[in-house]
């Protein structure tokens, strides 16, 4: 008897505690590179107390990889751009965001808000944050007049001197963009792969190396190692500016690719109210400025100023070949290294 009434009390401190427990005053953060900066940071965290954990991606197949081994459960918030939302929705790995309760919602501009592509079953699952492009860039100290083409690139006179980044889809639509042709940007046959492999084949010879960032690369310029090629544009030239680096950027005739990187909210999240005070702090006037201004990218809450390449972009859409793709740049990457 004593017994089942010990069981019996157990049972009810468990149920009791179970009910009563707090969810941790913690965020843990997956995200681009600049996205989490201190200068915007640390004033969220002496104004909610939250312990803020940030875990910077160089790719979007890192995040998503991190995101999809435990579904979510190690990360509250993480940034993807708007092709990926299809991949993380039929991956179960994304919440869906009511913007009812996001009172500087209304600051994104028009253009952004209401996006289809972020959008499953008329629920929102994004919030615009950041944008911009992946342009040609050049170092105008070498180049003294402004390119038009990315066929600059495989100028002998650049000889080991161009870069470009390690990320597929990037990558891969640039390629197609400069060679031109192409039905589908955002769906490869087998025969586009054969044409794009041998694209980087001819341009093996002109390369550095791969990047996996702007750092990288404005490294490599300061350095007297690079003077061209394709990158996170304008984060690129925020830091190239800020070492008195003299780096342009140009979409070419040809087109280049344009982003527009969102918040989401992971399925696996702990704490969905802190992640939304997250969102919200990000997209108000002051600190969507303040990141622009840090690291160069225009945010999605304030007008651009200054960019007059924006209308000869190509934007973003859901990939139908994501695995092929991914499986490709890996032998193109093998081919690359042995050059």
């Amino acid at each position: 008897m004593k017994k089942a009434i010990y069981l019996l009390v157990a049972v009810v401190l468990l149920a009791t505690g179970c009910a009563g427990a707090k969810k941790p005053n913690a965020l843990n953060l997956l995200v681009f590179e600049g996205y989490a900066d201190k200068q915007w940071l640390d004033p969220f965290v002496k104004e909610t107390g939250a312990k803020v954990n940030v875990t910077n991606a160089t790719s979007v197949d890192e995040i998503f990889n991190k995101m999809a081994a435990d579904g979510g459960k190690g990360y509250d918030l993480a940034t993807i751009d708007t092709s990926l939302f299809k991949r993380y929705h039929d991956h179960n790995l994304l919440l869906a965001i009511d913007t009812g309760k996001l009172k500087n919602y209304n600051n994104i501009l028009p253009e952004f808000q209401n996006l289809k592509v972020t959008q499953f079953d008329g629920k929102q699952f994004g919030v615009p944050y950041a944008w911009g492009t992946i342009p040609l860039f050049w170092d105008k100290s070498v180049i003294k007049e402004k390119p038009d083409s990315w066929a600059l690139m495989w100028d002998p006179k650049y000889k080991g001197k161009v870069l470009i980044l390690d990320e597929p889809q990037n990558a891969y639509v640039t390629m197609a963009l400069k060679l031109g042709g192409f039905s589908d940007l955002w769906n490869f046959s087998d025969a586009d792969f054969v044409r794009l492999s041998d694209g980087f084949k001819s341009l093996a010879p002109q390369l550095r190396t791969l990047t996996t960032g702007a750092t990288d690369a404005v490294n490599l310029i300061a350095n007297h190692e690079a003077v061209l090629g394709m990158a996170f544009g304008e984060q690129l030239k925020s830091q190239a500016t800020q070492k008195g680096l003299s780096v342009d950027l140009t979409i070419p005739k040809e087109g280049g690719i344009g982003w527009l990187d969102n918040w989401v909210i992971s399925a696996g999240t702990q704490n969905q109210d802190l992640a939304l005070k997250w969102i919200d702090w990000c997209i108000r006037k002051d600190n969507d400025k303040i990141m622009s201004d840090l690291i160069g990218y225009p945010g999605a809450s304030n007008a651009a100023e200054g960019i007059d390449y924006a209308s000869r972009c190509v934007w973003l859409q859901p990939r139908g070949d994501y695995q092929k793709l991914t499986e490709k740049w890996s032998e193109v990457k093998l081919m690359l290294s042995k050059k």
